[in-house]
């Protein structure tokens, strides 16, 4: 009995290891599901073309996209998905297409089909938890592609955080808002720096439309810091183009997404809409957790009745 007692012991030990391993892994990294339609890769995961036709097929005649499109922001609000907001290709355009990897210029993961011409939004799954991403997606018309978008890259969140702000939707928008020249620096005006300087306004509201009021809104790169007014708005000039991070607090809450600012509209409106979680578990940290509950369960029940035959004996 003692040697049963030793093994099973023994058996436990190496099932709550293998729990442990794969809570702080997370599941095994695979390929995006697809937002409302697709095909998953078609088996071209990580190339940038397809296969070369068969020497008898027809020579494609669709146009290349005239343009490549952008990733406008990336959030994670958990510790397995990213979502993206994509702004358009000019026409043609059939579908777009992701490569996303863990490293800067390696994408070893892909999705030839992300959605059709009118996709907006895209959500990548089965990520690593507090994992950076780097991604780019592109254009294609029938069998001709576009130019990739420039990298943009966004960090996961934890497998289990608190006070958590999650970015429930993100959108763009040009404005009309005049932006007023700025003073003179007093710098020789013979020598120049060609800089694309953008205006942007933020409007934060919550799940039901309203303004938040009072939340503290941060973007990088040069730091500027401002509060939303009672209409939920908070403004921001001089901001350069590319990416940025973008940092909302509001009470004990807090959460950030990647944007990226480009294109000819020089005023830009960010609507963010936001919503709070006390607790966040992925769906994959749920089953990991719950299996280990089962397992210490078995465990006590094994012992009980040990130690309740060991007194009968």
């Amino acid at each position: 009995m003692e040697i049963l007692l030793d093994r099973s012991k023994k058996l436990i030990f190496v099932l709550l290891i293998g729990v442990f391993l794969l809570t702080t892994q997370n599941i095994k990294q695979t390929l995006a599901e697809n937002y409302g339609g697709g095909n998953y890769g078609a088996n071209l995961y990580g190339k940038d073309t397809p296969e070369p036709p068969p020497a008898n097929a027809k020579a494609c005649i669709d146009t290349a996209p005239a343009s490549s499109p952008t990733v406008t922001s990336a959030v994670s609000n958990n510790g397995s998905e990213i979502d993206i907001t994509i702004s358009s290709a000019q026409d043609p355009v059939t579908y777009y297409a992701l490569e996303y990897g863990t490293q800067s210029g390696i994408y070893p993961y892909s999705s030839t089909n992300i959605g059709d011409k009118s996709a907006r939004r895209y959500t990548i799954r089965f990520l690593y938890p507090n994992t950076t991403y780097y991604l780019r997606i592109r254009a294609g018309n029938g069998c001709m592609t576009g130019e990739w978008s420039r990298e943009i890259y966004v960090k996961t969140k934890s497998a289990i955080a608190t006070n958590n702000l999650n970015f429930a939707k993100t959108t763009f928008e040009s404005t009309t808002k005049i932006i007023p020249e700025q003073p003179s620096t007093g710098e020789n005006p013979l020598i120049t720096t060609e800089r694309e300087l953008y205006s942007l306004t933020v409007l934060v509201t919550n799940t039901l439309d309203n303004p938040v009021q009072g939340a503290q809104v941060t973007i990088d790169s040069e730091p500027q810091i401002g509060t939303t007014d009672e209409m939920g708005l908070v403004h921001f000039d001089n901001i350069e183009k590319g990416q940025h991070q973008l940092f909302v607090s509001f009470k004990k809450y807090s959460g950030e997404e990647s944007i990226f600012i480009d294109g000819s509209a020089r005023n830009i409106k960010l609507n963010i809409k936001i919503k709070t979680d006390n607790i966040m578990f992925s769906n994959t940290t749920i089953i990991v957790v719950s299996i280990l509950c089962f397992i210490i369960l078995l465990l006590l029940v094994f012992l009980f009745r040990y130690r309740k035959n060991h007194k009968q004996n």
